[in-house]
């Protein structure tokens, strides 16, 4: 007995695969829909039936109704553990070849950073005058802090993020998964917008910027009550609530209630703007909108957006989608040049900023370590480029004089056979089969100087 339960060549054709002009059309020995009829049979009353449900049923007794198709996804599945494993190795193995250099100079750069944080922060105790005091004042929650000393925390604060930032960029740019690094470096980019308006703000800014936080916090409690429990939070408890309500009020009562909006904590450089403020505003003010397309770039990695989607189907691959690491030159160059910029940015303002407030003008000397480790990457990543475009010239010339052996080889069958390679998905195809040269799928290209910096 059939209740209905049918799909038709149109309803189930597959977009795109070619099937005999008539599209893929579900079997009918299909177990899904043999599931579907069989209950409908049992029913008493059809128009209790909800087809959703029924297909979650089944889908609940995978197990039993398809031992067959799970055990051999399950096989598959594990047999493709090994070849994952052998394209990350293989990715991260090229990389470290092609880039030695220039994976050695950003560790050094990345280090450089730490320990001009690391310095900074002695400084900061030092100007207190004694360990214990700062401790105190750091530890209270920032209640007590105002002024300089507030300034500087989070100055130190913020340049901690960028350094730990960076420090994440590293892993995803040197394993080939670009998204992800193109995503933390757009985090980096807001991190040194912020790290500038903090820094050249007046102390009213930080100020505000601190008490925002109470704002954010007591958001984030509700957010947590209204939908914690979808993913498997526990609700934050009725005096977590009140308390985090009581910070917010005192934050009211001093800026009023348009404190609650994102980045009204900057308006006093803002006075005249009507209505809200934006991050644009902030970037423009702090940069001139000099290096926005880092964080226009950026925004592919974070964003579901139809051009990365689409910019990543490739017709000329066996797997049409890659879902390993890739690693493209032109991807590597611009990560690795836009986090060494932002970071070296953001450090050299946090020394520079603790030698003013502090007048401990001596530790504005650390710019120097920092501006030479920057240079040192952007050395190593010059020579790196060149020593791999001459590898390829070589590899390229040494095709051709093969290409010219064949030709003239007294065996014509011998210049059809073609290596084989694996592709980033483990599949098999020519390696002479026409590479997919299409632009980055992260956005525009950004200008270079000629010292090697965005």
């Amino acid at each position: 007995m059939s209740w209905g339960f049918t799909m038709d060549s149109r309803s189930s054709r597959l977009a795109g695969y070619p099937s005999h002009g008539e599209g893929i059309k579900v079997s009918d020995e299909s177990i899904v829909l043999n599931f579907l009829n069989n209950r409908a049979a049992q029913a008493k009353d059809h128009t209790t039936l909800n087809p959703e449900e029924l297909i979650e049923e089944a889908m609940s007794q995978a197990e039993t109704l398809a031992p067959d198709f799970i055990q051999s996804i399950r096989r598959s599945a594990n047999d493709r553990i090994a070849s994952r494993r052998k394209t990350a190795r293989a990715a991260r193995r090229a990389i470290g070849t092609d880039w030695a250099a220039t994976v050695k100079s950003f560790d050094e750069l990345l280090a450089t950073s730490e320990e001009i944080h690391q310095r900074s922060l002695a400084a900061m105790i030092r100007g207190f005058g004694k360990r214990d005091e700062a401790e105190k004042v750091i530890r209270s929650h920032g209640r007590w802090l105002a002024g300089k000393n507030l300034k500087v925390l989070m100055t130190l604060t913020i340049h901690a993020r960028a350094c730990r930032t960076a420090t994440e960029i590293a892993p995803l740019v040197f394993a080939g998964f670009d998204d992800g690094a193109f995503a933390r470096l757009r985090t980096l980019y807001e991190i040194g917008v912020i790290h500038r308006i903090i820094g050249t703000g007046p102390y009213e800014v930080c100020e505000r910027y601190h008490c925002y936080s109470a704002v954010e916090y007591l958001d984030d409690l509700r957010d947590q009550r209204r939908y914690g429990a979808q993913v498997g939070w526990l609700p934050p408890s009725d005096e977590m609530i009140a308390e985090a309500e009581q910070d917010a009020q005192e934050v009211y009562s001093l800026y009023g209630p348009d404190i609650r909006r994102p980045y009204e904590w900057a308006r006093p450089l803002f006075p005249n703007k009507p209505g809200r403020i934006t991050f644009a505003d902030l970037d423009k003010h702090a940069t001139n909108n000099g290096l926005r397309a880092l964080y226009l770039t950026g925004n592919h990695g974070i964003h579901a957006g139809a051009y990365v989607a689409l910019s990543n189907v490739d017709t000329k691959k066996s797997y049409l989608n890659s879902t390993r690491p890739s690693g493209r030159i032109e991807n590597f160059e611009l990560l690795i040049r836009g986090a060494v910029t932002l970071l070296e940015l953001v450090s050299i303002a946090t020394c520079r900023q603790v030698a003013a407030e502090y007048q401990l003008l001596d530790e504005a000397f650390a710019q120097a370590v920092m501006e030479e480790a920057a240079e040192g990457v952007f050395r190593s990543l010059q020579a790196d480029v060149q020593q791999r475009e001459e590898r390829m010239h070589c590899r390229d010339r040494g095709n051709g004089d093969r290409s010219s052996a064949e030709g003239t080889s007294s065996h014509p069958s011998s210049a059809s056979k073609r290596p084989r390679q694996r592709d980033p998905n483990g599949d098999s195809a020519p390696s002479s089969a026409p590479t997919n040269h299409k632009p980055s799928t992260t956005g525009p290209p950004i200008g270079i100087g000629t010292d090697g910096r965005v």
